[in-house]
């Protein structure tokens, strides 16, 4: 997908990914993620979960607080979740505090 379409279906990902001088294989090892997913999410062919989006946006330097903020920067629209994916730091204090 060029850039200029990129900008014009909302999909920011390749964007700032492209930005930040980063090919695809980097970004999904950075996230953690499969590269063939990079391409899917890239193209709008597939919706990520959660997690996922959450995960793209801290590879790429976000500072994020959920995976809805995280979706809106990167301009993706995600899975549909029983449950909201947490930032890391949400996880631990979740650990600590021993809510489910």
């Amino acid at each position: 997908m060029k850039l200029a379409k990129a900008r014009k279906t909302g999909n920011k990902l390749k964007v700032y990914r492209v930005k930040r001088k980063m090919t695809a294989a980097e970004l999904a090892e950075k996230a953690g993620v499969e590269r063939g997913s990079i391409s899917y999410i890239e193209n709008n062919r597939r919706r990520p979960r959660p997690e996922t989006v959450l995960k793209l946006a801290f590879a790429l330097g976000f500072e994020v607080e959920s995976a809805e903020e995280a979706a809106e920067i990167l301009g993706i629209q995600m899975s549909k979740s029983r449950e909201a994916a947490q930032t890391p730091e949400q996880e631990q204090s979740q650990d600590l505090t021993g809510a489910a």
